[in-house]
């Protein structure tokens, strides 16, 4: 039986992606109208694929950026694939990190960074994080690593958060 090794391409171009081209998270993060998905779609398809547009471009094709920067016709079936699943990766992290931008500690219900473990505990209201890669940052400055190290969880109610 053949074991596939896509994936470690997949990871691979990624990495080409970011250290070679310099298409960082930061990068990435811009592009929050789709457009990494929508390339990785481009390189996945056999075909040109098309989208609806607006008044002046009623139809248009769906790769999001200036032709100079489409390498498809430079490359392999397979290699466009693995491009594409790239494209996809990006997209699909730069969501993640968008969602956790917006992560609440359910303890104290403030916005959380990305410095604590799911064992830390909210110093303002003793309350477990519940992100595994958060931390209050506004009201919690020490977070606890466990529930009896936290002086403030012997007077807190926990039932009121649960």
């Amino acid at each position: 039986m053949h074991r596939s090794n896509f994936l470690e391409l997949v990871a691979k171009e990624r990495t080409r992606q970011i250290v070679e081209k310099g298409y960082t998270r930061e990068h990435d993060d811009e592009h929050t109208d789709g457009s990494l998905a929508d390339a990785g779609a481009c390189y996945g398809a056999t075909v040109p694929v098309y989208k609806l547009g607006g008044e002046t471009f009623p139809v248009r094709t769906l790769y999001p950026w200036c032709p100079v920067f489409d390498s498809r016709q430079k490359h392999d079936r397979k290699t466009n694939l693995i491009i594409g699943a790239a494209f996809f990766m990006a997209e699909y992290d730069r969501i993640v990190r968008e969602e956790q931008k917006d992560t609440r500690c359910r303890g104290c219900n403030y916005l959380l960074s990305d410095e604590v473990g799911v064992d830390t505990w909210c110093a303002l209201t003793g309350m477990p994080m519940y992100d595994d890669s958060s931390r209050c940052d506004q009201y919690c400055p020490t977070p606890f690593e466990t529930s009896e190290d936290n002086p403030l969880l012997k007077s807190f109610n926990r039932s009121s958060y649960e």
